[in-house]
């Protein structure tokens, strides 16, 4: 029999390059699909792949296009998102944001509260959240048995509505345990690398779960103090190893600049806090962006005020005492 080599030269004969290229991708692919029968077009052309056609906003319109970097944008679903923060900076109220658009969607929100995250629900109404339809649990204390079901989860909707937009937020990695740390007594120690294997296990399987499909996940997670950092290394790091961080589509960093004021009755009362958002890790448009809102105790996030401090940076405003004057070009 003719070498292979001899015989892909022979048949190559009088072909241009291109259709000496294209012939070979062909010849590769049905290597790769026959090999691998068990997965439907195992392997494809990179302009096929499973790329994000669907969003689910952050109900924050400049932060989506902050993400997103396109009108209407916000978080892609069929991604791993990590919103991070330290205590009181909103991650909690973003993601109650998140849960509300989705069903704006006609979708499904799940809510897994491993710290009693959820006090009032009044907080969550006033979001725009229907509570009534927002599946919840606060039962499932360890990380196996969050990811376990939330893998059961997926697989429910694959097979029953594959369109259906679905929101999954863990609040919060940080505050889930493990089922060998439950186990054991006050005073052993040693734990905290067990959490971050099930999160490397966790992070190796759902991901290609969700790839192409109208899931998103939302996993919030708490900064703590980096004690390695040094004078000029990162001050803060996220519990439970660095999977999430690795795996994460989009990495969001939330941090409180201030109380909000206002009088209530005659007297001067804290109303809001101001909230910057920074999108340290982004895979769906550019990194490295900010976005300040106000956030309103009795409403949540004052999205139409943010677009009134993006138009302010952006010069396309200009602010005199409390009025407002807007620069028209007519090119």
């Amino acid at each position: 029999t003719m070498a292979p080599r001899k015989k892909i030269e022979e048949e190559s004969k009088g072909m241009t390059t291109s259709e000496k290229h294209d012939t070979l991708a062909l010849d590769v692919l049905s290597v790769i699909n026959k090999k691998f029968k068990e997965y439907p077009d195992a392997a494809g052309y990179l302009s096929n792949a499973n790329l994000i056609s669907t969003w689910c906003s952050t109900g924050c319109d400049i932060l989506d296009l902050a993400i997103a970097n396109k009108p209407n944008g916000g978080l892609g679903f069929g991604t791993v998102v990590e919103l991070t923060g330290l205590e009181g900076s909103g991650k909690s109220l973003l993601a109650a944001h998140i849960m509300a658009e989705c069903q704006k969607l006609g979708g499904i929100a799940v809510l897994y509260d491993t710290e009693k995250a959820v006090g009032m629900l009044d907080f969550y109404r006033s979001v725009g959240l229907d509570v009534e339809k927002v599946i919840y649990t606060d039962k499932l204390r360890a990380l196996e048995e969050i990811y376990g079901s939330m893998e059961s989860i997926i697989g429910k909707v694959i097979m029953s509505d594959k369109n259906k937009p679905v929101v999954i937020v863990v609040d919060s990695v940080m505050g889930a345990s493990t089922l060998k740390e439950l186990e054991a007594d006050y005073e052993k120690d040693g734990y905290a690398t067990t959490k971050a294997i099930v999160n490397s296990k966790a992070m190796r399987k759902i991901p290609s779960l969700i790839a192409g499909r109208n899931i998103l996940i939302v996993l919030i997670n708490q900064l703590r103090d980096n004690m390695n950092s040094g004078p000029f290394g990162e001050k803060y790091v996220t519990s439970g190893g660095k999977a999430i961080p690795f795996t994460a589509s989009v990495r969001l960093r939330l941090s409180k600049l201030g109380q909000i004021k206002g009088k209530i009755n005659g007297v001067e009362t804290p109303i809001g806090e101001r909230v910057e958002v920074k999108v340290i890790k982004n895979r769906l448009g550019p990194p490295r962006r900010k976005v300040v809102f106000d956030v309103r105790y009795e409403s949540g996030i004052d999205n139409y005020g943010s677009w009134l401090s993006a138009l302010k940076e952006l010069g396309a405003l200009t602010q005199s005492g409390s009025s407002y004057g807007y620069k028209y070009v007519n090119e």
